[in-house]
């Protein structure tokens, strides 16, 4: 039988119990908001570090004057003398190393057959000549019929033919010089025997050389009839050597991207020598400012070139990065010029780009000057 007494006792435990709950509830709660209200009111626990980078202020730079490019002189008239036709050498005409003028001779080969045919050949033609002028006089008079007029004429132009071929077979026995120019190391001597393609000697025109080399496509436009071109070479270490553009090779060479120059250069006194490498240097008319970068702030990748730029207030000192695209033009030396993406003023990451996220804060630790890139592109 429950007594009012324990009823009593268990309403006070009930009530006990919720204020004990309520309690604990009203903690939590507590808790929870005082902890929010701390994460708001203090920054995060965790912040990215700003990263030290190098960086350059763009500023528009002149271009140099000029373009260089290693190449190599060429003969303009340069051959390997050779026997069209085999024989004996019965003569030679020159030594190794001597100026010849056009057509001189300088090796006979064996020819006593030839000359035999060719007497034998011209004492046909005269006869064929002879007889035709019978002909052509009886003709007239009804003595001869026109069908033997023209066997005559016939048998005159095959015996022509004959000694025109006989003529030509004697040439081939005889290696002229095809133009004026220097004999090369002689390679044959009195009594060899030759056979077609052997080799005699070179020959070389050097009163007037070529100055072959290759520049950038980018130089194309600026490639002028009235462009001076200047070499050096380390045969003649100190001197300067001017040339005249001769020519330009209307096709882009697509491995390299590069456009091949033919200048000429006068070599009356004989000094110079095809095959000979030289420094070319071609001077180009005054070109406009250009904003130009190092090589090592513009990133390739498959969607172009970007480059990295420091935004903010204080740029040249802190700031946050962003990629920006770019277009690239010439590349001179450890320079290459940007053609569009950039403004004049604009900071960019040279170094340390490499290890940098988008917006991530920056601390600029080196600026490099202007004045180190206007170097570079020269």
């Amino acid at each position: 039988m429950t007594t009012p007494n324990s009823q009593r006792r268990k309403r006070q435990t009930a009530l006990l119990s919720l204020i004990i709950t309520l309690a604990v509830v009203t903690a939590l709660l507590s808790g929870l908001y005082y902890w929010r209200m701390q994460n708001q009111s203090q920054p995060s626990g965790w912040q990215q570090q700003a990263l030290p980078v190098t960086v350059i202020k763009v500023t528009p730079q002149s271009l140099p004057k000029q373009f260089a490019a290693v190449g190599e002189l060429t003969a303009q008239q340069q051959v390997e003398l050779t026997a069209e036709t085999a024989g004996r050498v019965t003569a030679i005409h020159f030594e190794s190393g001597q100026t010849v003028e056009a057509g001189a001779p300088l090796v006979q080969l064996f020819d006593a057959i030839e000359q035999a045919q060719l007497r034998d050949s011209e004492a046909s033609l005269v006869l064929a000549k002879q007889q035709l002028q019978r002909v052509q006089e009886l003709t007239p008079t009804g003595a001869e019929s026109e069908e033997v007029l023209g066997q005559r004429e016939a048998a005159y132009q095959r015996a022509q033919a004959q000694v025109e071929s006989v003529q030509a077979q004697l040439r081939m026995k005889r290696i002229e010089a095809p133009f004026s120019g220097k004999v090369g190391l002689r390679q044959v001597h009195l009594g060899d025997y030759l056979t077609s393609g052997t080799p005699i000697a070179t020959l070389t025109n050097l009163t007037q050389l070529y100055v072959e080399f290759a520049l950038p496509q980018a130089a194309l436009g600026q490639i002028t009839e009235t462009a001076t071109i200047t070499f050096t070479t380390d045969a003649y270490p100190g001197e300067h050597f001017t040339a005249s553009l001769a020519a330009v090779e209307p096709q882009i060479n697509p491995a390299t991207r590069t456009v091949r120059v033919q200048a000429q250069v006068d070599n009356s006194d004989g000094r110079l020598r095809p095959g000979l490498y030289i420094n070319a240097i071609m001077q180009r008319p005054e070109a406009d400012r250009v904003l130009a970068l190092p090589l090592s702030a513009v990133q390739a990748s498959a969607q172009g070139n970007s480059v990295v730029v420091v935004k903010g207030e204080q740029p040249l000192q802190q700031g946050a990065i962003a990629v920006q695209p770019v277009q690239t033009g010439q590349r001179i030396g450890n320079a290459i010029i940007i053609t569009a993406g950039l403004q004049a003023g604009d900071v960019v990451v040279v170094d340390g780009q490499n290890r940098l996220q988008p917006n991530a804060p920056v601390t600029v630790v080196e600026q490099q000057q202007p004045e180190e890139l206007q170097h570079a592109l020269h």
